[in-house]
């Protein structure tokens, strides 16, 4: 009885520690991996080929294909060579007939886009007529477009995305049948939705085509001209947390190791001490305390002003970007989250100048791009302030979305103060901030939507996925 017992026990243990080991895996997802627990009927990754990692449907180029670096580190995607490859499936029967469905996929808008195909579906009837239905991803006026010809779209789908910009973008497109509901979603948030999309599914038979990148019909100069990755179809309509969970296990790395990745020239993490775990420039304290920062856990934040006199790296940037978390838990008045003094050529992150206003100020011009934040309101705010003399513009971006900008930089200086939490003068911000970091160029907006889904708190012994 004593060993049927023990057996027993030892079973129930390894039972639960499969558990506990397998709901790990699940937490710490790669994309990937995110996408197939989903379960699409085709999966297209792009890593070199043109195989479906479902084994559906195996696409067939229509040039050689390119391969280029994709969203993510030593990921690659599909590349339509400037507009002259794209790739095609024909006889896709696994595709036909579906009510509900989803489309995802991550696009590049590097070239000129304006009236290029991303994808398209198609259901011929026995005259090779697309008399069986068709829908289109099309990019037009500006905007991504959802064409049907399926059924009825009381109104337009589509939403805003800038042409000829070379950064990645995850793109879903969510239809379910018996509600008329459909939704776009960008990035893993919602861009557009219509509860009167009536659409019929598509039936083809065995002459159901599939199109990335291009179009059936006069392809010539319709072809999409930029990068395509990761494409996915399911035969169901994806939630807003399961597009959310693919979107953000694209970025797996905790925050620390993102901020780090792109070389910031200082970064001071507040984690019980002033060190920059970027470079020589530590902090000197003046009157602080830790409390919790973003995320909670054991990750810290800094209460109080905190200065550095030695900072020469930080001369003359013409380019540059600032990043924290900031957070309006105390009443402020005309305050300092983040004080540069170059000579003459002051810079600042300031806070209620205006009531209820974050600024960014700078001496050449009177103008200064501001975003709402409530004064008083426990919350945490990721904050990016991008001085781009490039366009010339700046920019401030608020937990990871463009917030406001206007057409104007802050020329560069030669000196060494910089000051956290405070100006020269005082000025004091009455609020907490955390993971300061000064780039001496243009972080880029992938990165800054990077860095804001990744976690500050590493995930606990539980969490980690097993390899």
């Amino acid at each position: 009885m004593k060993k049927v017992w023990r057996k027993k026990i030892v079973g129930l243990l390894a039972f639960f520690l499969l558990g506990m080991l397998s709901g790990a895996a699940v937490m710490a997802q790669t994309y990937a991996e995110s996408v197939l627990a989903d379960h699409p009927i085709s999966y297209w990754p792009f890593n070199n080929d043109l195989a479906d990692a479902q084994g559906a449907v195996n696409l067939s180029p229509a040039a050689s294909p390119t391969f280029i670096d994709g969203p993510g580190s030593g990921n690659k995607a599909y590349s339509s060579s400037s507009g002259k490859a794209w790739a095609a499936a024909f006889g896709t029967v696994d595709l036909n007939g579906l009510e509900d469905f989803s489309y995802e996929m991550w696009i590049n808008l590097k070239g000129d886009n304006e009236g290029k195909y991303i994808l398209q579906r198609i259901g011929l009837t026995n005259a090779g007529e697309t008399g069986g239905g068709e829908n289109s991803l099309i990019y037009q006026n500006g905007q991504v477009t959802f064409v049907g010809r399926s059924g009825e779209l009381r109104e337009p789908a589509a939403f805003a995305l800038p042409n000829k910009t070379d950064q990645w973008r995850h793109l879903v497109l969510a239809y379910k049948y018996m509600d008329a509901i459909l939704v776009f979603y960008l990035d893993g948030k919602e861009a557009f939705r219509s509860e009167s999309a009536l659409l019929e599914p598509i039936f083809g038979g065995n002459s159901d085509e599939l199109y990335i990148g291009a179009t059936r019909v006069n392809p010539e100069g319709r072809v999409f001209d930029g990068g395509i990755d990761e494409v996915a179809i399911y035969g169901k309509t994806l939630t807003a947390d399961q597009v959310a969970a693919h979107y953000n296990a694209a970025f797996p790395g905790a925050y620390a190791s993102a901020v780090k990745a792109d070389q910031p020239i200082s970064y001071w993490r507040f984690e019980d001490d002033f060190k920059d775990a970027a470079g020589p420039y530590d902090l000197i304290p003046s009157g602080v305390q830790f409390v919790a920062g973003p995320q909670g856990g054991n990750n810290k934040a800094l209460f109080g002003r905190i200065v550095s006199l030695q900072a020469q790296a930080l001369y003359n940037m013409d380019a540059f970007t600032y990043e924290l978390w900031f957070n309006p838990i105390n009443l402020s008045a005309q305050s300092y989250i983040l004080f540069r003094n170059p000579g003459s050529a002051q810079h600042a992150v300031i806070y209620a100048y205006k009531p209820n206003k974050l600024e960014f100020f700078f001496l050449r011009n009177s103008e200064r791009p501001a975003v709402d934040i409530p004064n008083q309101t426990d919350k945490w705010y990721y904050c990016v302030v991008v001085n781009d003399p490039s366009k010339p513009e700046f920019r401030i971006y608020i937990d990871g979305q463009l917030a406001a900008k206007t057409a104007n930089y802050a020329v560069a200086g030669t000196g060494n103060m910089v000051v956290i939490g405070g100006s020269d003068q005082g000025d004091n911000f009455n609020g907490y901030i955390d993971e300061v970091a000064i780039y001496d160029y243009v972080l880029p907006d992938e990165r800054i939507a990077a860095h804001f889904n990744s976690p500050i708190v590493p995930a606990g012994a539980n969490d980690w996925s097993l390899y």
